[in-house]
């Protein structure tokens, strides 16, 4: 039988090739007990344990590994797969396995799985069947036998090396572009901000969404939780086909999209999907589907946009944290296993969800992944993203997606809270989110629940202990300015209404109302990322800045972050501690490169000295002279004393002596803010009608003087320098933070 085969397989190949000696043993299973047969040098072993009408299928296929040695020694040690492919295909064992293999139900899957496995051992089940799934179709058979007449003949060619033939072997099995033309739409959202981090294609086109709905479907109908029996239906094959009386729990069809085990559902009563399509349409999808089929995108009239998808998820995230964090495993036992990508995304703890819509053939026509980043102790995401392609499998995906995350997270996805609007009377502002985004709202300690969009909250409306959330757009809170016109500006992050301060304000001197309102605080408080709040702050405080002082005042704002200014509350948006919000109008150039110098300061961050993290301050500076006068009157109120000073004098040690029938002494920053000047000045003089002042500059005079340090930088200094030149013994290192 073998000579005869060989014989055959020279014929087809057009080759000569001496068959050498050939000796065949049967093993027992201690010595091979995953393999039926395997091939050495002159050597054939069969497992004892093979079925005899397998036996004389295994003995040609490791005869065909045989030939090929034979024929080009170099070629099975260079290449284990295109081995295997080989004697799988001439042999003709490649059409059995297709027969009674289930793994790869269409050709594009096997063709996408050996395509993310370049490196696959032939030895492996999986390469073994995508190899005999990939042959299986009739019309590239002319094709494949093309292919290894081509490669016998080449093995002496000189030019021909292995590296190129197996270049040649990954284009055949990639094979003919699908009628669909690939193209990429992509959105990544910050978890935590809501704010955009990068976008590609048409994040807002609608397209079929394949089975991205069933992690809701869990979050929202409690039956289909329950565990179920698995039967011999092809929708059970996830991948493989289950064995008899296997009880399937929720978290594993999940992660494997197991249609089956959602088809098999019957609901208690005909309203069991209501609350599921009430919660859909509250987060402004529209014709939710009716059908399971369509449920699961085995229908393809439903579609979402990549926003949409991202607007689901963050709503997921927050309403059943619990279905995320078991997407979490889909790299390591889900429709994502085993790729060479898969675990970059297992390590990081990302949370991944598939889908694919496929035509009668198989080929793919839509891929999808959502991926969701390791959540924060509020259960805020780190990040939200989904990617969709036309015309590519979801397995071809995921290094796509690995990209993308490499290239637009900056690990400054963390928590970041601050108190906005502490100049303004809570009761007086009101909310809303975007147009078109839903509104995510969280009362006390209950469930979050989904209002559609166009929902406003009144001024006064904000209850006590309430979040509010817009999921991938910023939150547009309202109120009067002083004059009492509307005044509408946006936020992006989680607003946390809290309980309103009642601590006493302690002074030295007399608060303005204002002042006294700044320091008690406001019960508004944001949760927005480290790298938004660092942006906010910086295009508030000096958004034309050099580069270089640009990411030297990034490092103190986020190492300021995390030192207390209010007690336990978190830091105010004022210049007590460092302004936040005040960027509404900056142009988007401006913007992006500010971004930008945030970035590139990422993995660095200022080392906390011996007695911990201390504040560390700034002020604009500069030389500018200036003049100014108060009055008597003006002085004595501005200060508390008891009557119109008669002598003020600057100390060496920075502190104002006033004389005003007894003698007090101020810190030169609570002297200066008090009465307005621009900085501590340098000369005072007491005249008949008050006080007169000269100075140069503005600010308190500490710490980084942010003039100055655009002064050096324009000579070529770096942020580094400036940092140790204003705030000498600081220390720079690594961050610690999250991997992106």
């Amino acid at each position: 039988m073998l000579r005869a085969a060989w014989a055959d397989w020279e014929a087809r190949l057009g080759v000569s090739v001496t068959m050498p000696p050939l000796t065949v043993e049967v093993s027992d299973l201690e010595a091979m007990p995953h393999d039926l047969g395997r091939t050495r040098a002159g050597r054939i072993e069969l497992n004892q344990m093979l079925p005899a009408d397998a036996a004389d299928r295994v003995l040609l296929h490791e005869a065909a590994h045989q030939f090929l040695q034979a024929s080009c020694p170099a070629l099975p040690a260079a290449s284990p797969l295109l081995a295997e492919a080989f004697a799988l295909f001439i042999s003709g064992d490649a059409a059995d396995r297709a027969l009674s293999g289930t793994r790869f139900v269409y050709a594009s899957l096997a063709r996408d799985w050996l395509l993310a496995n370049p490196a696959a051992r032939g030895t492996e089940r999986a390469a073994q069947d995508a190899l005999s799934r990939l042959f299986a179709e009739a019309e590239t058979r002319e094709d494949w036998e093309a292919f290894f007449v081509g490669v016998v003949h080449s093995c002496h060619d000189a030019g021909q090396s292995a590296a190129r033939t197996r270049e040649e072997f990954l284009a055949l099995v990639r094979g003919h572009p699908s009628e669909v033309p690939a193209k990429l739409d992509f959105l990544l959202v910050d978890g935590l901000s809501q704010g955009t981090l990068a976008s590609e294609g048409q994040p807002t086109g609608r397209f079929p969404t394949g089975s991205i709905l069933k992690p809701s479907l869990l979050a929202m109908v409690p039956g289909l939780m329950e565990p179920r029996s698995a039967r011999a239906t092809a929708a059970w094959h996830c991948p493989e086909p289950p064995s008899p009386g296997e009880v399937w729990t929720w978290q594993r069809a999940l992660v494997r999209s197991c249609n089956g085990f959602f088809l098999d559902f019957v609901p208690a009563s005909p309203d069991a999907f209501a609350p599921w399509e009430e919660e859909l349409r509250r987060l402004g999808l529209q014709d939710v589907p009716a059908t399971m089929e369509g449920r699961l995108g085995l229908r393809t009239d439903f579609t979402l946009s990549p926003l949409e998808v991202v607007r689901l998820f963050s709503w997921l995230c927050r309403r059943a944290p619990f279905v995320v964090d078991a997407l979490a495993q889909t790299p390591r036992d889900g429709t994502l296993a085993g790729l060479p990508d898969a675990s970059w995304f297992l390590a990081r703890g990302i949370s991944l969800k598939t889908g694919t819509v496929r035509n009668v053939r198989g080929e793919p026509l839509h891929a999808w992944i959502a991926a969701v980043g390791p959540r924060e102790l509020d259960g805020s995401p780190s990040f939200v993203t989904a990617l969709h392609a036309t015309g590519r499998a979801t397995s071809a995906l995921l290094p796509e997606l690995r990209h993308r995350l490499e290239q637009g997270l900056t690990g400054l996805e963390q928590s970041a809270r601050v108190q906005i609007l502490g100049l303004v009377r809570p009761g007086s502002v009101g909310l809303a989110c975007e147009a078109g985004a839903p509104l995510l709202v969280r009362t006390g300690g209950g469930d979050w629940r989904a209002e559609p969009p166009g929902t406003e909250v009144p001024p006064g409306t904000p209850a006590e202990g309430s979040t509010y959330v817009c999921p991938a757009d910023a939150l547009v809170l309202t109120f009067p300015d002083a004059s009492g016109h509307e005044v509408r500006r946006r936020y992006w992050g989680a607003l946390h209404v809290e309980s309103p301060t009642e601590n006493e304000v302690f002074s030295s001197v007399p608060l303005r109302a204002k002042s006294a309102r700044a320091r008690l605080g406001s019960p508004l408080v944001l949760t927005t990322s480290e790298a938004s709040y660092t942006v906010s702050s910086l295009l508030s405080e000096l958004p034309n800045a050099h580069y270089e002082t640009l990411k030297a005042l990034a490092l103190v704002v986020r190492n300021n972050l995390r030192v207390a200014r209010h007690g336990e509350r978190p830091l105010c948006d004022t210049t007590h501690c460092q302004l936040f919000g005040h960027d509404e109008d900056v142009p988007a150039w401006q913007r992006r490169r500010v971004r930008d110098a945030v970035a590139q300061t990422a993995n660095i961050a200022i080392v906390p000295g011996v007695e911990g993290r201390s504040w560390l301050p700034f002020f604009l500076g500069g030389d500018t002279p200036w003049h100014e006068a108060r009055s008597g009157p003006a002085v004595e109120e501005a200060l508390g004393l008891a009557q119109t000073p008669t002598c003020v004098t600057r100390e060496g040690d920075g502190t104002v002596e006033v004389v005003a029938g007894s003698v007090a002494h101020f810190p030169c920053e609570v002297f200066r803010n008090q009465l307005r000047l621009p900085s501590c000045p340098d000369r005072i003089v007491v005249t008949t009608r008050g006080l007169e002042f000269d100075g140069r500059g503005e600010g308190h005079g500490a710490g980084l003087d942010l003039t100055a340090a655009e002064a050096l930088v324009a000579q070529g200094v770096n942020h580094r320098t400036l940092l140790q030149r204003f705030y000498p013994g600081l220390s720079l290192g690594s961050a610690d933070r999250r991997n992106p």
